[in-house]
This record gives structure tokens, C-alpha cells and sequence, in this order.
């Protein structure tokens, strides 16, 4: 809880400081939203969250080619799953909880003459809005084997007590949920997360999105300068990004639970049943 009101007030700092060092000039003010929405081109990077997200962000942050978040707030922990379980009521609801909470943000890299990145997973459920208000906005879909995200769920109280839990989005099925497992739950919410992404995926245009994977983003300097190509922007050289991947980063140290190698038949047949997903993607046999 210290670190977190230490980030937030770093974050706070560090707004009202580069507020000196804005680059455009701007004549209109009343027309200045329209121009943001039509000429940013900003990056987000769609995830569950727990699949190199932070990793991702310092190697964003080792290029300085723009204003790079990992958690900006507001967090929209609880908005996220406001939105999903709004979802009938539409789009704008959530164009109006997205810019409510980003477009300061979002106005200071611009008027810095800075990309907006966001590797956020709370925005996840956004996206559609996100493409709606910036047409040139580019995307990144980070996946990461469903064991993994469970295992590191389970360390860290998925569902039983973790300080976000009431951010995380249940199943409607209120009798079938409480009968799940702590794998069964957190591998529903592996798959549900990736299945929104991939519905968001069939209206972003394909050349507005890339796809990657967190196991080669954690071992192959090449990912990440695919990364940088798919966003037009200037990578760091390959020895630089493998001294930044050989270094983890936000690794779960607390709670025990054996990989996914170690796991039982029975197990990896729950976790195979609510995350079919998982075999899209090639991560079941």
C-alpha cells in the first residue's frame, strides 16, 4: 500500500512538472479534444494482466519514444469490470468512463509531441471505445500460457481475499461459480478476458493490432523489436533489450504452487475445460 501512494504521488509529480516542457503550440483551445482524438496515434497493450506488462512498459520506457503507463490513475480496476457487466448498455458508456479517466493524460503527451503508450490490462475491456474516439490508436494483444496466469493467481490470493478482487468479474452463474476451483475461476478468467479481446479483434481493422507472446517477449529480443515495428517507433538495440529481459520484473515471490509441468491429470483437465482458449493458441496439446 506504501509503494502504491508513493507511485501515485511520484506519478502526480512527475504531470505537473513536464507541464513545463509542452512542444505544440495551440491556438484553439475549444476545438483542441477533436484534434487529440483525430491525430494522437497511442499504443495499448490488451491483457490479462500477470504476462510481462511491466516488463513490456521498461522496454517501452528504454526507447524514450513516448509517455509510457503501466498503472496511470485512476487504475479502473473497478471500472473494468463495471464495464463488462454494463456491457448491453453500449459503447459510449464506455468512451465516457475512458476518456474521463485518460484524457488528461492523453492531452499531455500530445501537447508534449509524445506517443501515449498504456500497457494498463484494466483497459482491456476498452478497446472498442478506445479505436472509437482514436482512429489511428494501435494495439497489442499479450497473451501468456493460461497454468502460468493461474499459478501466479493462486499466489496471490485470486479471488480470496486479494486487494483487487473487487475489480475482478465473475461468472453469472452464481451456483456453477461457487462450485469452481481456484484453478476453474482463474482459468474462466484467463479465457474471458482473452475471449473479449478477441471479439474487440473482429472490429479493430487487422492492421491496427499485433499479437504476441509473453514466453517469447520473456526470451527473444525479437519480439520486442517486432513490437516496435508494428508501432512505428525506434527500437533499442538487441543487446540492450536482452539485458532488460534477462532482469524479471514484477516477479511473484509470495505463495506456493507448483507449474503448470507439476500439476496433476485432473487439474490440467480443469483448467482445460474452462480456457478453451488455450488450445487456439497452442498452449494445450
Amino acid at each position: 500500500l506504501k509503494l502504491r501512494i508513493k507511485s501515485k504521488i511520484e506519478a502526480m509529480a512527475n504531470y505537473f512538472s513536464d507541464k513545463k516542457y509542452l512542444e505544440k503550440e495551440i491556438r484553439d483551445y475549444q476545438h483542441l479534444s477533436s484534434q487529440i482524438f483525430n491525430e494522437s496515434n497511442p499504443v495499448f497493450v490488451l491483457s490479462t494482466g500477470r504476462c510481462g506488462t511491466k516488463l513490456l512498459t521498461k522496454l517501452f520506457e528504454a526507447t524514450k519514444e513516448g509517455d509510457v503507463f503501466h498503472e496511470p490513475h485512476p487504475q479502473m480496476v473497478y471500472a473494468s469490470r463495471y464495464v463488462y457487466e454494463k456491457m448491453q448498455l453500449g459503447i459510449e458508456l464506455r468512451k465516457s468512463a475512458f476518456i474521463g479517466a485518460r484524457y488528461e493524460l492523453l492531452k499531455d503527451a500530445f501537447l508534449k509531441d509524445k506517443r501515449y503508450i498504456e500497457t494498463n490490462n484494466q483497459i482491456s475491456f476498452f478497446a472498442d471505445a478506445i479505436y472509437s474516439i482514436f482512429p489511428n490508436s494501435r494495439f497489442i494483444h499479450l497473451v501468456r500460457h493460461p497454468g502460468d496466469f493461474v499459478r501466479s493467481g493462486i499466489r496471490r490470493k485470486y479471488y480470496n481475499g486479494h486487494d483487487y478482487d473487487d475489480g475482478r468479474i465473475l461468472l453469472n452463474d452464481v451456483q456453477k461459480w461457487e462450485s469452481y476451483s481456484d484453478i476453474q475461476k482463474i482459468g474462466w478468467l484467463w479465457n474471458e478476458t482473452n475471449t473479449i479481446i478477441e471479439n474487440w479483434k473482429n472490429v479493430i481493422p487487422k492492421e491496427n493490432i499485433y499479437n504476441c507472446k509473453a514466453e517469447g517477449l520473456f526470451s527473444d529480443p525479437k519480439f520486442f523489436q517486432n513490437i516496435c515495428a508494428f508501432c512505428e517507433l525506434d527500437s533499442i538495440q538487441n543487446n540492450q533489450i536482452d539485458k532488460i529481459i534477462r532482469k524479471p520484473e514484477n516477479v511473484q515471490r509470495k505463495g506456493q504452487f507448483p507449474t503448470y509441468e507439476d500439476w496433476t491429470d485432473n487439474q490440467k483437465n480443469e483448467l482445460n475445460v474452462v480456457a478453451p482458449l488455450g488450445f487456439k493458441y497452442g498452449y494445450f496439446s
